[in-house]
């Protein structure tokens, strides 16, 4: 099942959130079993005659999640790495 804007998905293999690890913050990732909500579905920027993309789409998924230690954070995921939950 294709996600969309306010589906709960969660992560098939972690991803970094936004900002993890940078100008001192602490690393935060998105982990499997952790529920998040997508936020928005954006086009991907890419630069012409770069590499194609993981999953080949040319949008991904931002999503909107609160980890346990960190709080409320925000990632991308490409679509090959979603789980759609119900």
């Amino acid at each position: 099942m294709k996600p969309k804007a306010g589906d709960t998905v969660t992560p098939r293999f972690p991803v970094p959130a936004y900002y993890s690890g940078y100008a001192g913050r602490p690393v935060c990732l998105f982990e499997p079993g952790i529920r998040g909500t997508v936020a928005s579905i954006t086009p991907k920027v890419r630069i012409s005659g770069a590499a194609p993309t993981h999953d080949r789409k040319p949008d991904f998924l931002v999503v909107d999640f609160v980890h346990p230690q960190h709080g409320r954070q925000r990632a991308s995921l490409n679509f090959c790495n979603v789980e759609v939950l119900r």
